[in-house]
């Protein structure tokens, strides 16, 4: 299977233009958060815990972990992981 880089959309004088987008980035609400390790726990590889509250590893999601950064976000009890 190929896997493509999501493409991103905008019109210039009418014309239809698609720019290769980015690596996916990660975020998580530190105040949504509630400390329970579940994504740190399930998915160690994008996050970790600093006193209290996970946080990523990294802003940006690894080639090819875009889906396990969906399913953390999807699985996040309180929706404080954001995938985009």
């Amino acid at each position: 299977m190929i896997q493509c880089a999501p493409l991103k959309k905008f019109i210039f004088f009418g014309i239809i233009y698609f720019l290769k987008g980015g690596n996916m980035k990660v975020s998580i609400d530190k105040d949504a958060c509630i400390g329970c390790g579940l994504c740190v726990n399930d998915y160690p590889d994008l996050f970790v815990m600093e006193g209290d509250k996970a946080v990523p590893k990294s802003a940006e999601v690894p080639k090819g972990k875009e889906d396990v950064c969906k399913a953390a976000a999807s699985n996040c009890p309180t929706q404080a992981i954001k995938c985009e």
